[in-house]
């Protein structure tokens, strides 16, 4: 039997996320995101993380919530700065 390793996991419920986020299926899209997030920081898995954050807050200007499209922006940009270090 397969089992997909960790970022193989995160990598799919991106793409889920970004899915339902196209359709307009913001609380699910939202619960999506959340869930990738929280297993992303379990893993330190930045890459996926930094993409879910965008959808994130893609979601929060999306409902009207600028303040915390805002926030969650800050946070990404300095988990994709980290990403970036490491590459070099």
């Amino acid at each position: 039997m397969y089992r997909p390793t960790v970022s193989e996991w995160l990598f799919s419920r991106a793409m889920r996320a970004r899915a339902l986020l196209a359709c307009g299926r913001l609380d699910e899209a939202r619960d999506e995101c959340n869930a990738g997030i929280t297993e992303a920081k379990e893993n330190q898995e930045r890459i996926v993380a930094v993409s879910l954050g965008s959808m994130r807050a893609q979601i929060h200007t999306a409902e009207g919530e600028d303040q915390d499209a805002v926030q969650i922006l800050n946070t990404t940009e300095q988990l994709n700065a980290e990403v970036l270090e490491e590459k070099e």
